[in-house]
């Protein structure tokens, strides 16, 4: 059923309805970021929990960050400890989620500290800790947690959830039966509801490992149709059935369906940074197994670019024997080996199809010491993952292009650079503006000085101005102590504020004193301080529709606009589509020896690309990973990427690269909330580029309900500006198309 019209199916009305989860859910953060409590602040701070939790559930970590940085400080007015510490938890959460386990594990750490002295550690917390602490490589760590969380409750029953964080070590370590027996009296201890993330997902996992395929099959299943507390588990974790049948394919050797399921993962609504790195760590075996190394190295590179992350140690390992390179593989397979778990390294390699037993044999013979080495065996930590992949580096900061508009922008950077005054970057998303602000910086006198960005839709008007302002000790309920602010850190470098649109007004007033005066007050004190750092701002929605409609100071407009940069978008400048395209292929080839050819090159130069450099660069980043090995990229390969919904204008997760020249998620749908004849214009704009298109489309392309969809399409059919083909007796297979 897996690989079959049903599942096909049912993964499509999952993506639906997890679409319009997606909606109710960005209300929820609209609410969380810009209400303020009436009177009860206590319930007001519930809110704020709920709200992040399910954020961070749909995937929306940015948000979720937002949200709990504002929760830290009103569960602190309150005084409420519980709730702080739940907050911290949650933020832990969240950095797993974004793939960075060093973080989660560091906030963990001060979450621990900041118990009460000889307080029992909670079942909730060690849990947590554990099942990050054993996919950081940290086993070591973990039998040691276990170990003192077994002596503090010798006489109690162990928690369920520490029991599955148990199993989920033994599976990292290699040691399946004692996996599954955690897993099963987990299970059976259990007396609430087990999260499908933390029990079952992983069990099915184990299971594979076991070899009990058609078991793991038949578990996925039944949860992908069980309705979980108010939710089912397709619409809520849309990407997680994917890569489990991905996984399932794996285990059966089912090369095409693997490939088909990985890539329902990354078309996923609100995918998260783990989901995908494991999809394409299942794309990576894939092409190992299918004997296809040069595909597999693009993965891998762009998984682990500095081969230090232990998850990826086999693979590289198997890349390099179907190399040839039998000594580099040998150093890989040593960073696997440990006395203390001598099943780990060969349990890495059960997929590995592609190597005879004698080749699997001789790279884990040093895996069976006759005598354990006296020195400590280090810990196997998973490297931090890097702001960029391979090849992706700062200093090749650059704008790539020949068009006469690019031109333009270079001249006005090298014009701008030695200025003092602010400087104005307006652009749509993904055009660069954050890149074009960097150049700025880097170009100029102050270039050995900071450059601070702040992103002004991620902070709520209650925090903004102490971000941006600072604020002195005892200022406001939880002002511990002084904080410098953005403006005065910065000292004579360059702070850059994003979406400057959405500035509250009062905050709009202050900047503008800085602006006149070079003065800084910081809030809750009655003494301004010098400011030398230069400003500069993006926007990209038109400033001067912000000022008709009183949203946005008009002096402060003028102030701001006095050198203004504009970054046409891409489908205006279509002569720097190659060029870009080029640039960014050969960021994941280390012999750039790969060409387009001139079907594909039509086609990439064809389409308008509304998310503009960022789309072209996922787009591009998709070809790259499911071509492969071949040197010539046809058109085939951009069936893989299909087309991508308007990029929204949010602020990118913290740790992750901000330029169009770095790869990061894809954008998602659900951000941009526009009003109802604002949305049926933009479907007209969409007709005016495509022939037809079917609902399915539109929602893809708007990031809307499967409802909101339907009504705004029957309403322009109802005005006589498109109408519907209906090509047979099912409705699904019809389209519409522009009168």
């Amino acid at each position: 059923m897996s690989t079959g019209q049903e599942a096909d199916s049912g993964a499509s009305a999952g993506v639906d309805s997890g679409r319009s989860d997606v909606e109710k859910t960005r209300g929820m953060v609209d609410e969380a970021l810009t209400g303020e409590p009436a009177s009860d602040l206590r319930s007001f701070v519930q809110m704020l929990a709920k709200t992040a939790g399910t954020a961070i559930e749909m995937g929306m970590l940015p948000d979720a960050l937002r949200i709990l940085e504002r929760g830290h400080v009103m569960a602190r007015e309150a005084r409420d400890t519980r709730l702080s510490l739940r907050f911290a938890e949650m933020e832990c959460n969240t950095w797993f989620f974004q793939d960075r386990l060093d973080l989660a594990l560091a906030k963990q750490e001060k979450l621990l500290a900041d118990l009460s002295t000889g307080r029992q550690l909670q079942g909730r917390w060690l849990a947590y800790r554990i099942h990050w602490e054993a996919r950081s490589g940290l086993l070591g760590q973990v039998q040691k947690h276990l170990g003192e969380y077994t002596g503090a409750l010798a006489s109690g029953a162990p928690h369920p959830r520490v029991l599955l964080a148990e199993a989920d070590f033994w599976l990292e370590a290699g040691e399946l039966g004692r996996a599954l027996a955690c897993s099963d009296r987990a299970i059976a201890d259990a007396t609430d509801y087990i999260p499908f993330t933390w029990g079952w997902e992983p069990r099915i996992r184990l299971l594979l490992g076991l070899g009990r395929i058609e078991e793991a099959e038949a578990l996925a299943e039944e949860h992908g149709a069980k309705a979980s507390p108010g939710r089912r588990v397709a619409a809520r974790h849309p990407a997680v059935l994917p890569a489990l049948r991905a996984a399932i394919a794996l285990a059966r050797d089912e090369r095409d369906a693997l490939r088909r399921h990985v890539a329902e993962v990354l078309d996923a609504p609100q995918l998260r940074p783990i989901e995908k790195n494991r999809a394409l760590f299942l794309l990576a075996q894939e092409a190992l197994v299918s004997g296809r190394p040069r595909g597999a190295r693009v993965i891998l590179q762009r998984l682990d670019p500095g081969q230090r992350d232990w998850r990826c140690a086999a693979a590289w390992a198997r890349l390099c024997v179907g190399e040839g390179k039998n000594e580099e593989a040998r150093r890989h397979v040593a960073r696997l080996l440990d006395p203390r778990f001598p099943l780990l390294a060969a349990e890495r390699f059960r997929w590995a199809r592609e190597m005879s037993v004698y080749q699997t044999v001789q790279l884990l013979s040093p895996a069976r010491p006759a005598v354990a080495p006296a020195a400590p065996v280090p810990e196997m930590r998973s490297a931090p993952p890097r702001q960029a992949a391979a090849g992706l580096h700062a200093a090749e900061l650059r704008l790539v292009g020949v068009s006469p508009a690019l031109e333009r922008v270079r001249g006005q950077i090298a014009r701008f650079a030695s200025e003092s005054a602010p400087v104005l970057i307006t652009g749509e998303t993904g055009t660069g503006k954050e890149v074009v602000a960097t150049l700025l910086h880097r170009r100029g006198p102050r270039a050995s000085a900071p450059l601070l960005p702040v992103n002004c839709a991620a902070l709520s008007g209650a925090l903004i101005e102490s971000e941006l302002f600072g604020h002195v000790r005892g200022a406001f309920s939880g002002a511990t102590r002084d904080h410098a602010g953005i403006f005065l850190a910065a000292k004579n470098g360059t702070v850059l504020l994003d979406e400057i649109q959405v500035l509250p007004l009062e905050s709009q007033a202050r900047l503008l004193r800085v602006l006149e005066n070079g003065e800084v007050r910081p809030v809750g004190s009655s003494r301004a301080r010098k400011c030398e750092a230069r400003i500069i701002a993006t926007s990209n929605r038109r400033l001067e529709d912000a000022v008709a409609q009183q949203r946005f100071r008009s002096d402060l407009f003028y102030r701001l606009a006095r050198l203004r940069i504009d970054i046409p978008p891409l489908r205006e400048r279509k002569e720097d589509i190659l060029p870009l395209a080029r640039f960014f292929l050969s960021q994941f080839y280390e012999e750039f020896d790969v060409s387009f050819t001139s079907d594909l090159a039509d086609r990439l130069q064809a389409y308008d690309y509304p998310g503009n450099v960022r789309e072209l660069r996922n787009r591009i980043e998709r070809i790259a990973v499911f071509a492969g090995d071949g040197p010539v990229l046809d058109a085939e390969w951009l069936d893989t990427a299909p087309d991508s919904p308007p990029s929204p204008a949010t602020s990118p997760p913290p740790g992750s690269a901000a330029d169009p020249c770095m790869p990061s998620v894809p954008d998602l749908p659900g951000h941009a909330r526009l009003n109802t004849e604002d949305r049926r214009d933009r479907i007209m704009e969409l007709f005016a580029r495509h022939k037809r298109l079917t609902r399915k489309k539109v929602i893809l392309l708007l990031g809307c309900s499967g409802g909101t969809a339907s009504r705004d399409l029957a309403t322009l059919e109802q005005r006589g500006l498109i109408r519907r083909v209906i090509t047979s007796g099912n409705l699904c297979t019809s389209y519409y198309e522009r009168c």
